[in-house]
């Protein structure tokens, strides 16, 4: 089933990541990547072990996740696409033994910097091309650029002779 025209099913790929001369912690989970499309996002439970090492790293799949995409963001979206390196933006949130946990993923600039700005954990991952060329047909449907607009400037000769003439 191919996805709609404003959601996209995902999976997120959480790897653990060990820290080096902390005393409070070992390590903590982050997102590595994004896996993109129905037949992996769904299948199966939602959390599936995907390595796991005694001494070395573990990564997790989670799966039931899903970006979408609105009209009022398409200019956000034009950005990520049109920046330097395209991303899916994972946001997390922290629990009590200081695990991350993602809860949301976007691939809007605007969002993410809203969720950073509230002090949530967000990182960010390469977008996968089927999810680029996706959020590229969004983007030529929907995005109308808003054309620069001149300034008027004032006439401060005119504006100072007609406070003298008062």
């Amino acid at each position: 089933m191919p996805p709609s025209a404003t959601e996209f099913p995902i999976a997120i790929i959480m790897g653990f990541r060990e820290i080096q001369n902390n005393r409070w912690t070992k390590g903590r989970f982050e997102p590595l990547a994004v896996i993109a499309g129905q037949h992996i996002a769904h299948e199966g439970s939602e959390t599936n072990p995907l390595r796991s090492e005694i001494g070395a790293s573990e990564q997790y799949l989670l799966r039931g996740f899903g970006l979408r995409l609105y009209r009022d963001d398409a200019e956000s979206y034009y950005l990520n696409l049109m920046g330097e390196q395209p991303r899916v933006f994972i946001i997390c949130n922290e629990d009590d033994s200081a695990q991350l946990t993602p809860f949301l993923a976007t691939v809007s600039y605007d969002e993410a910097t809203a969720h950073s700005e509230v002090e949530e954990f967000v990182f960010s991952v390469p977008i996968p091309a089927e999810i680029y060329r996706w959020i590229e047909q969004f983007i030529v449907n929907h995005y109308i650029p808003v054309g620069k607009k001149k300034r008027k400037r004032n006439n401060w000769k005119e504006q100072t002779r007609n406070k003298n003439d008062r």
